[in-house]
Protein backbone atom coordinates (compact mmCIF):
# COMPACT_ATOMS: atom_id res chain seq x y z
CA UNK A 1 0.00 0.00 0.00
CA UNK A 2 1.19 3.39 -0.72
CA UNK A 3 2.66 5.50 2.14
CA UNK A 4 0.26 8.38 1.65
CA UNK A 5 -2.88 5.79 1.67
CA UNK A 6 -1.53 4.59 4.59
CA UNK A 7 -0.58 7.94 6.58
CA UNK A 8 -4.50 8.79 5.66
CA UNK A 9 -5.89 5.27 6.67
CA UNK A 10 -4.30 6.17 10.26
CA UNK A 11 -5.60 9.71 10.33
CA UNK A 12 -9.13 8.37 9.57
CA UNK A 13 -8.56 5.80 12.06
CA UNK A 14 -7.71 8.61 15.39
CA UNK A 15 -10.43 10.24 14.42
CA UNK A 16 -12.51 7.89 16.56
CA UNK A 17 -9.51 7.69 18.72
CA UNK A 18 -10.30 9.03 22.47
CA UNK A 19 -8.61 12.28 23.47
CA UNK A 20 -5.35 11.11 24.95
CA UNK A 21 -4.64 9.27 22.10
CA UNK A 22 -5.40 11.97 19.60
CA UNK A 23 -2.93 14.07 21.83
CA UNK A 24 -0.09 11.59 21.77
CA UNK A 25 -0.10 11.56 18.24
CA UNK A 26 -0.47 14.58 17.30
CA UNK A 27 2.64 15.73 20.03
CA UNK A 28 4.60 12.65 18.84
CA UNK A 29 4.39 14.41 14.69
CA UNK A 30 3.59 17.51 14.64
CA UNK A 31 5.11 19.21 18.26
CA UNK A 32 7.93 21.22 16.43
CA UNK A 33 5.27 22.65 13.58
CA UNK A 34 3.17 23.44 16.41
CA UNK A 35 6.27 25.58 17.96
CA UNK A 36 7.50 27.26 14.85
CA UNK A 37 3.43 28.59 14.30
CA UNK A 38 2.85 28.91 17.64
CA UNK A 39 5.58 31.03 18.42
CA UNK A 40 5.38 33.25 15.15
CA UNK A 41 2.06 34.04 15.82
CA UNK A 42 2.89 34.78 20.11
CA UNK A 43 5.89 36.83 18.35
CA UNK A 44 3.48 38.82 16.47
CA UNK A 45 1.18 39.27 19.76
CA UNK A 46 3.97 40.00 21.91
CA UNK A 47 5.36 43.08 19.26
CA UNK A 48 1.41 44.48 19.60
CA UNK A 49 1.54 44.08 23.02
CA UNK A 50 4.63 45.62 23.50
CA UNK A 51 3.72 48.36 21.47
CA UNK A 52 0.66 48.57 23.65
CA UNK A 53 2.27 49.16 26.78
CA UNK A 54 1.84 45.73 27.90
CA UNK A 55 3.57 44.92 31.35
CA UNK A 56 6.45 42.28 31.58
CA UNK A 57 5.28 38.89 32.68
CA UNK A 58 7.02 37.42 36.31
CA UNK A 59 5.16 34.07 35.69
CA UNK A 60 2.78 32.51 34.32
CA UNK A 61 0.33 29.62 35.69
CA UNK A 62 -1.61 27.52 34.28
CA UNK A 63 -4.21 25.96 36.36
CA UNK A 64 -6.40 23.60 34.31
CA UNK A 65 -9.56 22.87 35.60
CA UNK A 66 -9.35 25.01 38.78
CA UNK A 67 -12.29 27.40 40.12
CA UNK A 68 -11.47 30.28 41.40
CA UNK A 69 -12.84 30.65 45.17
CA UNK A 70 -11.32 33.97 45.73
CA UNK A 71 -11.57 37.47 43.93
CA UNK A 72 -9.93 37.33 41.62
CA UNK A 73 -5.99 38.79 41.39
CA UNK A 74 -5.76 37.43 44.91
CA UNK A 75 -3.67 35.14 44.44
CA UNK A 76 -1.35 36.89 42.22
CA UNK A 77 -0.87 39.28 44.22
CA UNK A 78 0.77 37.39 47.16
CA UNK A 79 2.85 35.89 44.85
CA UNK A 80 3.98 39.62 43.63
CA UNK A 81 4.15 40.67 47.26
CA UNK A 82 6.37 37.33 48.21
CA UNK A 83 8.71 38.10 45.51
CA UNK A 84 8.60 42.19 46.35
CA UNK A 85 7.48 43.02 42.53
CA UNK A 86 5.91 46.21 41.42
CA UNK A 87 2.53 44.91 39.84
CA UNK A 88 2.79 48.27 38.49
CA UNK A 89 5.52 47.28 36.37
CA UNK A 90 5.24 43.54 35.94
CA UNK A 91 2.44 40.88 35.96
CA UNK A 92 1.95 37.62 37.74
CA UNK A 93 -0.91 35.96 35.96
CA UNK A 94 -2.89 32.68 37.53
CA UNK A 95 -4.91 31.65 34.57
CA UNK A 96 -7.56 29.34 35.92
CA UNK A 97 -9.59 29.72 32.08
CA UNK A 98 -8.74 26.24 30.60
CA UNK A 99 -11.20 23.43 31.29
CA UNK A 100 -9.90 19.79 29.91
CA UNK A 101 -11.50 16.56 30.09
CA UNK A 102 -9.01 14.12 29.31
CA UNK A 103 -11.41 11.75 27.80
CA UNK A 104 -13.67 14.04 26.23
CA UNK A 105 -13.75 15.29 22.40
CA UNK A 106 -16.26 18.72 24.01
CA UNK A 107 -15.54 22.15 22.05
CA UNK A 108 -14.21 23.27 25.36
CA UNK A 109 -11.51 20.68 26.05
CA UNK A 110 -10.79 21.36 22.55
CA UNK A 111 -10.49 25.12 22.93
CA UNK A 112 -8.36 24.75 26.11
CA UNK A 113 -6.41 22.02 24.92
CA UNK A 114 -4.96 24.59 21.78
CA UNK A 115 -4.73 27.39 23.90
CA UNK A 116 -2.74 25.37 26.51
CA UNK A 117 -0.77 24.33 23.43
CA UNK A 118 0.06 28.26 22.18
CA UNK A 119 1.36 28.75 25.97
CA UNK A 120 3.54 25.97 25.67
CA UNK A 121 5.20 26.32 22.64
CA UNK A 122 5.77 30.30 22.51
CA UNK A 123 7.71 29.62 26.56
CA UNK A 124 5.24 31.77 27.60
CA UNK A 125 4.01 29.02 30.13
CA UNK A 126 5.88 28.67 33.36
CA UNK A 127 3.82 26.56 35.53
CA UNK A 128 0.85 23.71 34.80
CA UNK A 129 -1.37 22.61 37.66
CA UNK A 130 -4.51 20.37 37.33
CA UNK A 131 -5.95 17.60 38.79
CA UNK A 132 -3.55 13.97 38.63
CA UNK A 133 -5.89 12.58 35.56
CA UNK A 134 -4.78 15.99 33.39
CA UNK A 135 -1.30 16.07 34.74
CA UNK A 136 -1.02 12.32 32.85
CA UNK A 137 -2.50 13.19 29.81
CA UNK A 138 0.66 16.19 29.58
CA UNK A 139 2.83 14.77 31.48
CA UNK A 140 3.68 11.62 29.26
CA UNK A 141 3.80 14.46 26.32
CA UNK A 142 7.18 14.81 27.53
CA UNK A 143 6.39 19.07 28.34
CA UNK A 144 7.51 18.46 32.08
CA UNK A 145 10.91 19.11 33.60
CA UNK A 146 11.92 15.44 35.32
CA UNK A 147 12.34 17.46 38.60
CA UNK A 148 15.97 15.79 39.38
CA UNK A 149 17.03 18.43 36.95
CA UNK A 150 15.08 21.33 37.90
CA UNK A 151 15.22 21.53 41.79
CA UNK A 152 17.57 22.47 44.04
CA UNK A 153 18.89 19.77 46.47
CA UNK A 154 17.26 21.45 49.29
CA UNK A 155 13.70 21.85 47.42
CA UNK A 156 14.68 17.88 46.27
CA UNK A 157 15.04 17.00 50.35
CA UNK A 158 11.64 19.04 51.07
CA UNK A 159 9.28 17.83 48.20
CA UNK A 160 10.53 14.68 47.28
CA UNK A 161 8.01 12.51 49.59
CA UNK A 162 5.07 14.31 47.79
CA UNK A 163 6.69 13.62 44.15
CA UNK A 164 4.13 13.01 41.42
CA UNK A 165 5.89 9.71 38.81
CA UNK A 166 5.33 8.67 35.60
CA UNK A 167 7.04 5.44 33.73
CA UNK A 168 9.52 6.34 31.01
CA UNK A 169 9.55 3.00 30.21
CA UNK A 170 6.03 2.57 29.63
CA UNK A 171 6.56 5.82 27.28
CA UNK A 172 9.47 4.49 25.49
CA UNK A 173 7.48 1.36 24.75
CA UNK A 174 4.36 3.88 23.51
CA UNK A 175 6.89 5.23 20.89
CA UNK A 176 8.63 2.18 20.11
CA UNK A 177 4.36 0.30 19.53
CA UNK A 178 2.86 3.68 18.10
CA UNK A 179 0.95 2.87 20.64
CA UNK A 180 -1.17 6.49 21.63
CA UNK A 181 -2.20 5.36 24.90
CA UNK A 182 -0.56 5.15 28.38
CA UNK A 183 -1.76 2.24 30.68
CA UNK A 184 0.31 2.01 33.53
CA UNK A 185 -1.20 -0.82 35.02
CA UNK A 186 -0.79 -1.37 38.77
CA UNK A 187 1.30 1.96 38.95
CA UNK A 188 0.98 4.13 41.96
CA UNK A 189 2.47 8.33 40.67
CA UNK A 190 2.73 8.27 44.23
CA UNK A 191 5.13 5.35 44.55
CA UNK A 192 8.31 4.96 42.04
CA UNK A 193 8.84 1.60 42.78
CA UNK A 194 5.65 0.49 41.33
CA UNK A 195 7.18 1.64 37.59
CA UNK A 196 10.54 0.12 35.18
CA UNK A 197 12.03 3.79 34.79
CA UNK A 198 9.98 6.74 37.46
CA UNK A 199 10.30 10.40 36.42
CA UNK A 200 8.89 12.67 39.11
CA UNK A 201 7.49 15.26 36.90
CA UNK A 202 5.49 16.59 39.39
CA UNK A 203 4.43 17.18 43.15
CA UNK A 204 1.02 16.91 44.86
CA UNK A 205 -0.57 19.73 46.46
CA UNK A 206 -1.42 17.84 49.48
CA UNK A 207 -0.35 20.60 52.31
CA UNK A 208 -0.96 23.73 50.17
CA UNK A 209 -3.49 25.06 52.25
CA UNK A 210 -3.57 28.48 50.97
CA UNK A 211 -3.85 28.09 47.23
CA UNK A 212 -6.92 25.49 48.15
CA UNK A 213 -8.25 28.51 49.59
CA UNK A 214 -8.70 30.37 46.28
CA UNK A 215 -8.90 27.29 44.20
CA UNK A 216 -10.49 24.38 43.98
CA UNK A 217 -9.60 21.24 41.66
CA UNK A 218 -11.37 18.11 40.02
CA UNK A 219 -11.90 15.48 42.44
CA UNK A 220 -10.03 17.72 45.55
CA UNK A 221 -6.51 16.76 44.46
CA UNK A 222 -4.03 18.91 42.50
CA UNK A 223 -0.73 18.44 41.10
CA UNK A 224 2.06 21.37 39.67
CA UNK A 225 4.89 20.73 37.11
CA UNK A 226 7.03 23.06 35.67
CA UNK A 227 6.85 23.85 31.82
CA UNK A 228 9.95 22.23 30.66
CA UNK A 229 10.55 24.95 28.20
CA UNK A 230 9.86 27.65 30.56
CA UNK A 231 11.87 31.37 30.43
CA UNK A 232 11.62 32.07 33.57
CA UNK A 233 12.84 29.18 36.16
CA UNK A 234 13.66 31.20 38.75
CA UNK A 235 10.24 32.67 39.14
CA UNK A 236 9.21 28.83 38.55
CA UNK A 237 11.03 27.33 41.28
CA UNK A 238 10.17 30.29 44.10
CA UNK A 239 6.73 29.94 42.86
CA UNK A 240 6.85 25.81 44.39
CA UNK A 241 7.98 27.24 47.43
CA UNK A 242 5.13 29.49 47.52
CA UNK A 243 2.43 27.07 47.12
CA UNK A 244 4.02 24.93 48.72
CA UNK A 245 4.89 27.37 51.75
CA UNK A 246 8.14 26.54 51.73
CA UNK A 247 10.74 29.40 52.59
CA UNK A 248 13.71 27.77 50.73
CA UNK A 249 16.30 29.37 48.85
CA UNK A 250 15.92 29.02 44.56
CA UNK A 251 18.91 28.63 43.07
CA UNK A 252 20.06 31.31 40.25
Amino acid sequence: MPLMDEFREEREALKHKPLRERLSYFFYYYKWHLAAVAAGAFLILSLVGQLAGRKDTALYAVLVNGTELAPGGQYSQGFADYLGLDLQESQVIFDASLRINPGGHDQITVASGKKLMVYVASNEADIFISDPATMELYAVNGIFYDLRDFLTEEQTAAYSPCFYYVDQGVMDAMKDNLDYSYNPDGQDPRDPLTMEDPVPVGIFLDNAAALKESYSFSGGQAVIAVVANTQRPEAARSCLDYILQQHLTAAP
